[in-house]
């Protein structure tokens, strides 16, 4: 079991690697595309930045979560996997969620603290970047960061401050609060600290709240687009008995993200650890499609 999270864990390394990889080569083409043209290169180049950081915040944030935790840390939080997995991007989502025990699992670490990190650094790291970005750009621009806030484009220019900004100040609000020896500690004693830490952990679990609603709203598309592939009369028959075990499969994944997502919600918003079950029929879909493979 150990030596599957093991690999599953250094995958996810590789992966996020690999993600900080394709993000700087893209940020790098997008913004030599854009700073072509001058007239608007302040407003993609902040998006640009601004997004690709955030994406680099969190791939950093799961590569040190995933280096630092052990085997059975790992496989039981595997909703805090989830939901930064999404954040920066989701194509390793579905990968973890199959690979890991399908078992019930209990949370070992406070969701709220771990969250708070992991967006405190990645919101901090964006907005710094994006003001950065955007005022380097402006002051050594020809008309001046005076003409920039009353031009034709003001109100871009003002929102991307204004934005990174408030991520900028979230970021480092988290940072402070959540950072130190004592963090968890001071967590579970009550007092200022704790109600303090509480209402900057509930804004932070409300983002992860709808993190986690949009993997349950993609998964749900996800099952009426199998469920419209059986009606796709192009096949043969022994096809479409093929296909017709594929497409259970799939709702039978997509059924267990749906369901790992609702219990996250549950886990990442419970005071304490957290236990949800595996989900059964994932299993015998899987030994189904086994089957009508080997009969075909």
């Amino acid at each position: 079991m150990f030596n599957s999270i093991r690999s599953i864990k250094t995958f996810t390394i590789i992966g996020a690697v690999f993600g900080i990889i394709v993000t700087l080569v893209g940020m790098f083409f997008l913004l030599f595309d854009v700073l072509k043209d001058l007239d608007l290169a302040i407003i993609f180049a902040s998006l640009v930045v601004f997004f690709g950081s955030l994406t680099i915040g969190f791939s950093i944030y799961i590569i040190v979560f995933a280096s630092r935790t052990d085997d059975e840390t790992f496989a039981n939080n595997r909703f805090i996997l989830m939901l930064f997995s999404l954040s920066v991007g989701g194509l390793l989502t579905p990968y973890l969620l199959m690979k890991l025990p399908n078992t019930n699992v209990t949370t070992t670490i406070q969701p709220r603290v771990a969250i708070s990190k992991g967006y405190g650094t990645s919101f901090f790291a964006s907005g710094l970047a994006t003001l950065a970005t955007f005022f380097a750009l402006t002051l050594t621009s020809e008309t001046g960061l005076e003409a920039a806030l009353t031009g034709t484009n003001k109100y871009a220019y003002i929102a991307i401050v204004a934005v990174s900004g408030v991520a900028f100040l979230w970021g480092l609000i988290n940072v402070i609060t959540f950072f130190g020896k004592q963090v968890d500690e001071n967590f579970e004693k009550e007092g200022n600290t704790h109600n303090w830490m509480m209402v900057i952990s509930t804004i932070n679990l409300i983002i992860g709240t709808i993190t986690l609603i949009w993997i349950i709203i993609n998964s749900v598309l996800s099952i009426i687009a199998a469920i419209m592939d059986l009606f796709d009369r192009r096949r043969g028959f022994l096809m479409a008995i093929l296909n017709g075990a594929l497409i259970a499969l799939r709702i039978a994944m997509y059924c267990f993200i749906i369901y790992t997502a609702s219990q996250c919600i549950k886990g990442i918003w419970s005071k304490k650890g957290y236990t949800y079950g595996n989900y059964q029929n994932l299993t015998s879909r899987q030994q189904e499609f086994n089957n009508s493979r080997e009969r075909g």
